[in-house]
């Protein structure tokens, strides 16, 4: 089953892109200067006749800069591939050699491909192999890169053959016009913009489902192999073979659609690699994928996809999980969203997050494959329009919960006006799962630490258990707009068994934040739980909750307001005057976290011990007394892996 990993915004916008060295500007605010993005080398290597002296200071050049502003360091290896120069490399590109063996050219040696191969296997690495064609013997110079792919495991390869095009291309049709980009979401940042591609002198592309060069050979256009993604094609391409080595998944003399180029995810013998393979080279050689002219064709814009492809590439390295956050049921607010929403996502898709804003409901489909659910408090009126929860979405949810290892995040609200509705609304969603935590069906205003108005309370408290001190991690003022408070269920019962988490505690759950001096002040006809309406206190703004769910692996955090939507979220850093607040390092460390930790948590295994009694009767003696088993006694620990994590914080325009 192919797993998909992706992210809903473009990292990179591509301006000014000329035949002179270009621009590329990053949309992404002012940042700080504690939290500056960690720089990502690039090799590229021009030590195997990637070289031409014109192509170098046409268009490597473009390149180099172009990626230089985007933010990584650019490496040309011109002295060989060793483990010195990849010592510190995020992604390795190897273009076509693109010489001749008798014009001196230097093929890869053992030490080399033993180089390459140790680098990958490190994993979290990106590595783009482009090949070339078997046109006038020349097979010699795929065959010499394909071994680079064979060792890191690679389910991708170039045919050893040629195509033409006789109806997209260059000047002539061995010069092709890749011109059809794929139309599967997962790839999509890679081809945005990419309209004509070329892929000079060049080979296709067919899959191994074994992982081996030659074998279990896979035609792309019809078949298909886990976790491999076609990212381009060629018009009507033709193959033409030139030697004695045929193509493995294709026909000689055939001609179609055939795939130019395609990526695989969860690769190599770590599973956390990316792979690109094309069939030309990226850069370098006699005329580059990068290529923007040639023979009077100006159209072209393959330099996109080559910047997307190290961009997506390196990103996808770090995948760490599908967080869905619910847009359906009135936390959509335009101001909200354009202000601090995509902030958010800008920086988890930095961190290495797909981030999905489900818009028309929370299905199976939306959660399948996701790994946090985030639901924020409903901000308006049942009046307004606003959907509620039905029982087909508390269904989905519920069983997406129930496959373990997954992590909630439910905000909640207050019962200002009248609103318990909101609360309500939600808590149905906790009790299905069997959380231990909830929020209180009431309101907290606090007259001491607030922004702008009482019933905009701003915690200030955090816990100080070590257990939660990931979470809280330079925090220290989190606005929590028109809120409740959380309590506890020893039953995992809504409104049963309740336990105010100030005084009392709960297995496995952990107050993580604090209002300063809140007051309960209480709006409708249903009482708090857990505590008195018209009393005041530090009370519990947020709790999580782990080993939760009926398989005991799932992570819950509960937060009196919302942690992203609404009017006014827990993500916010400015509001009426206040401008310290942090409650986005909250946000992104409790995803950070609750994620991690889920994923982390073993699965508890029970052992059943079945005992077998024989009973031996003789004539001259009484029956031995049967065998005494000793008790099999199974401790079963369930423990929670904090992963401590360095978060990336991209500070919004201002």
């Amino acid at each position: 089953m192919k797993k998909k990993y992706s992210s809903s915004i473009l990292l990179m916008m591509i301006v000014g892109l000329v035949v002179v060295p270009g621009v590329v500007i990053l949309g992404f605010g002012p940042m700080e200067a504690s939290a500056a993005l960690p720089s990502r080398t690039i090799v590229f290597d021009m030590s195997h006749g990637q070289y031409e002296d014109y192509i170098f200071d046409s268009f490597d050049t473009w390149m180099e800069g172009n990626l230089t502003l985007m933010g990584y360091d650019v490496v040309f290896a011109w002295g060989g591939i060793n483990a010195s120069i990849l010592a510190n490399a995020d992604a390795l590109l190897v273009g076509a050699i693109n010489h001749e063996a008798s014009s001196g050219v230097t093929p890869f040696v053992q030490a080399e491909y033993d180089a390459i191969s140790d680098w990958y296997a490190t994993g979290h690495k990106f590595l783009w192999v482009g090949a070339d064609s078997d046109y006038g013997g020349g097979a010699w110079k795929t065959s010499n890169v394909t071994q680079i792919l064979s060792d890191v495991g690679s389910h991708i390869y170039p045919e050893p053959t040629t195509i033409s095009d006789d109806d997209s291309y260059a000047g002539s049709n061995y010069r092709p016009v890749a011109n059809i980009t794929s139309d599967d979401a997962f790839v999509a940042e890679l081809v945005q913009d990419v309209s004509n591609v070329l892929v000079h002198s060049p080979t296709l592309i067919y899959g191994s489902t074994s992982a081996t060069e030659g074998q279990d050979a896979v035609a792309l256009e019809t078949g298909s192999v886990d976790n491999v993604y076609p990212v381009l094609y060629f018009f009507n391409g033709t193959i033409g073979d030139q030697d004695l080595t045929l193509p493995y998944a294709h026909t000689d003399g055939t001609f179609g659609q055939f795939v130019a180029m395609a990526v695989e995810v969860n690769a190599g013998s770590a599973g956390t690699g990316v792979l690109a393979v094309s069939g030309g080279p990226p850069y370098g050689s006699h005329a580059p994928m990068y290529q923007d002219t040639q023979s009077g064709r100006t159209d072209l814009d393959g330099y996109n996809l080559v910047l997307q492809t190290i961009e997506w590439g390196i990103r996808m390295t770090d995948y760490k999980g599908k967080v869905v956050f619910d847009m359906s049921h009135g936390q959509y607010e335009d101001y909200i969203f354009d202000s601090f929403d995509t902030w958010m996502e800008r920086n988890l898709t930095l961190m290495g997050y797909e981030v999905v804003f489900a818009f028309g409901g929370i299905n199976s489909s939306v959660l399948a494959g996701a790994d946090a659910l985030l639901v924020g408090a409903i901000n308006h009126e049942a009046s307004s329009g606003v959907t509620p929860f039905v029982q087909a979405e508390y269904d989905a949810i519920e069983a997406w919960y129930e496959m373990g290892h997954k992590f909630l995040w439910v905000g909640a609200d207050s019962d200002y006006g009248g609103g318990a509705w909101k609360t309500s609304n939600v808590t149905t969603i906790l009790s299905d799962v069997g959380s231990h935590i909830y929020p209180e069906p009431t309101t907290i205003s606090d007259d001491d630490s607030y922004a702008g108005s009482n019933y905009r309370p701003v915690a200030n408290i955090t816990s100080d258990d070590a257990f939660v001190a990931d979470l809280v991690q330079d925090v220290s003022n989190v606005l929590v707009h028109s809120p409740t408070l959380i309590y506890g269920s020893t039953s995992a019962t809504e409104g049963a068994d309740v336990v105010d988490l100030e005084t009392g505690s709960i297995e496995d759950v952990y107050p993580v934040l604090y209002f300063f001096n809140g007051t309960i002040g209480d709006q409708d006809l249903v009482a708090p739980y857990a505590h008195t309406d018209g009393t005041f206190g530090q009370f519990v703004a947020m709790a999580v909750e782990v080993n939760a769910g009926i398989t005991e692996t799932g992570v819950i955090a509960v937060s009196g307001g919302p942690p992203y939507g609404s009017h006014a979220p827990m993500y916010q850093d400015t509001q009426s005057g206040r401008t310290d607040l942090d409650g986005y390092n909250l946000v992104l460390q409790t995803i950070e976290w609750g994620i991690d930790t889920a994923i982390n948590t073993p699965d508890i295994t029970t052992t059943t011990t079945t005992t077998t009694t024989t009973t031996t009767t003789t004539t001259t003696e009484p029956p031995p007394p049967p065998p005494i088993d000793p008790m099999l006694l199974l401790a079963v620990g369930v423990g929670a892996i904090v992963v401590i994590v360095l978060i990336v914080i991209v500070m919004r325009r201002r």
